[in-house]
């Protein structure tokens, strides 16, 4: 059933559509015309993309932009997108990044899936202690840590990740970035195949 916008992108009125992802241009443009004015977004979380280069016209995305009160920007560099945040993060370039990430899947058929992910190579040429990070994730991990919210984070965690109970995450401890994918590695491979096992052998 189609229904007035209750979302961004408009996905209501799609009713057998899978995303409807472009049409954020239009309901943050035209919120007036699609009823949304309430739900206009106030705050940007951008990391490994340019929309402001490849999201729509140079002049669109400039409006676009330009309407989002605050904008945090995980960048490797500068670029257009980033020149319209009011904070960036410095972020790792992938040969800078631990990410053993099942959702870089290969199906193989009838047997079970591959998957790839990339483990740290070089440093990131930080000042210390930033030059121990291993991954974008650990800025992510901290911003839910100091806005009061990692224990959601957490308790998500648990559930998209399926974690059974020898490996689910407790919500009043701090995790390691490590600790997380350690964990999230056994329960979707098998509890030999953890981090330490792919660092080496992967």
């Amino acid at each position: 059933t189609v229904t007035p916008p209750q979302s961004i992108d408009l996905f209501e009125l799609f009713p057998v559509a899978c995303y409807s992802r472009p049409f954020a241009v239009r309901g943050i443009t035209e919120p007036e015309r699609y009823g949304n004015t309430s739900i206009q977004p106030k705050i940007l979380l951008q990391r490994r993309s340019n929309m402001a280069f490849t999201g729509a016209s140079r002049e669109t995305m400039t409006e676009i932009l330009s309407k989002i009160p605050f904008i945090v920007s995980i960048a490797t560099e500068v670029e257009e997108t980033a020149e319209f945040a009011d904070i960036v993060f410095p972020g790792l370039h992938y040969l800078e990044q631990l990410e053993p990430w099942r959702e870089f899947r290969t199906h193989t058929g009838s047997q079970p899936n591959t998957f790839y992910g990339g483990k740290q190579v070089v440093k990131p040429p930080f000042d210390p202690p930033w030059d121990q990070m291993v991954s974008d994730g650990q800025i992510l991990l901290e911003m839910a840590h100091r806005a009061g919210f990692l224990d959601d984070v957490y308790a998500a965690c648990n559930v998209m990740w399926k974690l059974p109970p020898e490996y689910a995450l407790d919500v009043t401890q701090r995790y390691s970035y490590q600790e997380l994918m350690d964990r999230y590695l056994k329960t979707v491979v098998g509890p030999d195949k953890g981090l330490e096992w792919y660092i080496n052998c992967g």
